[in-house]
């Protein structure tokens, strides 16, 4: 069998995304409006509009992970997620793939990825004489950090996803 090309790897890659998006949006459809319009118990009666709204922002900020220094444009509100849609699905992962801007702190990731893996299969014995990474997925790599499957940020971490590399835990060495 033949070794997907790059352009295979790249078009598998864009339909995935789209597809991931597709289900993410049909379902922030459903969830963002019902968080925008949520109103507080009585028991928070005393809460001013303004506190209401930055409450509604960081259960969307946790919801979808926001950066810290958010987005392009900037989220201010949950509808704003589904009217700048197609700029900011991929800033926060709803497309299912996760892309640092940093192009060096990828590089250096992605490097020190590699030889994690390399190094563990170095304990291994290797049939071909020497370990390598399948051509397709360094490929891959070149363009995404992780992929992160369907959803959002908040419920991920109850299904799979796939993580490069993000360095040895929170401290990100």
């Amino acid at each position: 069998m033949a070794q997907p090309t790059e352009s295979d790897i790249l078009a598998a890659l864009a339909r995935y995304r789209t597809h991931i998006a597709e289900v993410t949006y049909r379902a922030m459809l459903r969830i963002l409006p019902v968080v925008e319009e949520a109103r507080l118990k009585k028991t928070y009666s005393r809460v001013t509009i303004e506190e209401a709204e930055e409450r509604r922002f960081k259960y969307l900020s946790r919801l979808i992970a926001l950066p810290e220094g958010n987005t392009q444009p900037p989220i201010k509100r949950p509808s704003d997620v589904l009217e700048h849609w197609d700029l900011i699905a991929s800033q926060v992962s709803l497309d299912g793939t996760t892309v640092n801007a940093d192009p060096e702190w990828r590089a250096a990731k992605r490097e020190m990825y590699r030889s994690a893996i390399l190094e563990g299969l170095g304990h291994l014995e290797c049939p071909t004489g020497q370990w390598t990474l399948p051509s397709d997925f360094e490929i891959l790599m070149q363009h995404v950090d992780g992929l992160e499957g369907h959803g959002w940020s908040m419920l991920r971490d109850v299904s799979e996803r796939l993580i490069f590399w993000v360095g040895w835990g929170s401290e990100g060495v």
